[in-house]
């Protein structure tokens, strides 16, 4: 996929995949998320597995896909699919001042369908939620059509 392709794909799926490490072992959780700007942005409880792990190691990969439909082949082995997927890596932090957090956290809302929400949300609602931001270095893109 070219980048082009790959972004689209970023902007239109409504779940992503972060990867971590945890403790050398594999961790991956769904995420709901916006990408805009080459980063992806996400919110959270500030406490956590997830947080914990990214505050250790701030390196991360974020996957997305679309499956669209399975091919039968003559073999089980020669089954397919019609697909799209992206893998993004790249560093996370997390946002400390005010304005950043609004910013993200309106391009969330907006995302989802809560324009009114997202026009309403004012720096006294922030309360304690964590807004993070991975900031693409490098991504990958396949697809079969």
């Amino acid at each position: 996929m070219d980048r082009r392709e790959m972004e689209a794909l970023l902007e239109r799926a409504m779940v992503g995949r972060l990867g971590l490490c945890v403790d050398g072992e594999p961790y991956v959780v769904p995420l709901g998320f916006v990408y805009h700007g080459r980063r992806i942005y996400f919110h959270s409880s500030p406490r956590g597995r997830k947080v914990e792990a990214m505050r250790r190691g701030p390196r991360v990969c974020f996957e997305v896909d679309e499956a669209r439909r399975f091919l039968p082949g003559p073999t089980p082995c020669k089954f397919t699919a019609e697909y799209e997927s992206v893998i993004a890596y790249g560093r996370v932090r997390f946002l400390e001042e005010a304005g950043e957090r609004l910013e993200a956290l309106r391009l969330l809302l907006r995302k989802y369908g809560a324009v009114e929400g997202a026009e309403a949300l004012r720096e006294e609602m922030l309360g304690d939620v964590l807004v993070g931001e991975i900031l693409v270095e490098e991504m990958t893109g396949r697809k079969r059509s």
